[in-house]
């Protein structure tokens, strides 16, 4: 059962409060009124496409691979949704997606979300047909750090400056960031005045949210625990001090206490990538 006050909250903000801003880009701009969104999830959790095909008639293609919330997707869609159960893959394009479900190839807003291989998605939609992209990253990587995971890992992860090179090399430019989401505008198919946009991504990247979740001391500086992920070029002496401090308690309770310690959640052939990034690990 989905919890009316969540429901109320998404219908006005979005994830990060991408809503506000994308009402803005329509009242000043004539974009398609179709959005694209995978996943999904439940349609309303941390959704940034509820509130147009639910308050604006937005057609819209929700596509989510979780049988579970697929279910609860279909509870909440209305007559101006197309759901899709299905992955989008590398292999399962989007583009086919679309020609099966007789979408329209034109998507005012698209809304990627899946956790990993975000770019490795973006990188083969159409983006002739693109006007208005929210694409999430990695955000436990700092701001200046250019970075993706090698292309033979299972899952790929990839900095805001790696995202956002990327895009600008095909037409696209960064507008804002929200929490762990750039919001990207396809210059080829929709202006904005140029007093909009940021100087550069340092301009408007999200430092409280970035900080909001990295306070977990696990996850700072170093490789040696399972929720290790993010690294700093410059890591101060009290960065060291944390991590020995860790270090310490991970021997009382995985030596001492016989505890079975935790394999590190980066590969080992992501470790040449990030030392190449010049982070430290």
């Amino acid at each position: 059962i989905i919890n009316k006050v969540n429901l109320g909250l998404h219908i006005m903000k979005g994830q990060f409060g991408e809503v506000d801003l994308i009402k803005k880009i329509i009242d000043i701009s004539d974009i398609p009124k179709t959005c694209v969104e995978f996943g999904a999830y439940d349609g309303v959790t941390n959704s940034n496409t509820f509130y147009f095909w639910k308050k604006k008639g937005f057609k819209s293609l929700l596509i989510e691979p979780d049988p579970k919330l697929f279910s609860l997707l279909k509870k909440i869609a209305n007559k101006n949704c197309t759901l899709v159960n299905d992955f989008v893959s590398i292999n399962n394009k989007l583009s086919k997606i679309i020609k099966q479900n007789n979408f329209p190839k034109k998507m005012g807003l698209l809304s990627i979300d899946i956790d990993s291989n975000d770019l490795e998605i973006f990188k083969q939609i159409d983006h002739k047909s693109t006007y208005v992209v929210i694409i999430e990253f990695n955000n436990q990587f700092p701001v200046w750090v250019d970075y993706s995971d090698p292309k033979d890992c299972i899952i790929f992860r990839h900095s805001a400056l790696a995202i956002v090179k990327f895009a600008s090399k095909i037409g696209y430019r960064l507008l804002d960031v929200k929490g762990a989401n750039l919001i990207l505008i396809n210059e080829q198919n929709l202006y904005l005045p140029k007093k909009l946009y940021p100087k550069s991504l340092k301009d408007c990247f999200d430092y409280e949210e970035q900080k909001r979740v990295c306070k977990d001391i696990r996850i700072i500086g170093s490789k040696f625990t399972t929720n290790a992920k993010i690294f700093s070029q410059k890591p101060t002496l009290f960065l060291r001090f944390k991590k020995y401090i860790f270090q310490l308690i991970v021997i009382i309770n995985y030596s001492l206490r016989r505890k079975k310690i935790p394999s590190s959640q980066i590969p080992n052939q992501c470790k040449k990538n990030i030392l190449k990034a010049g982070l430290y690990i």
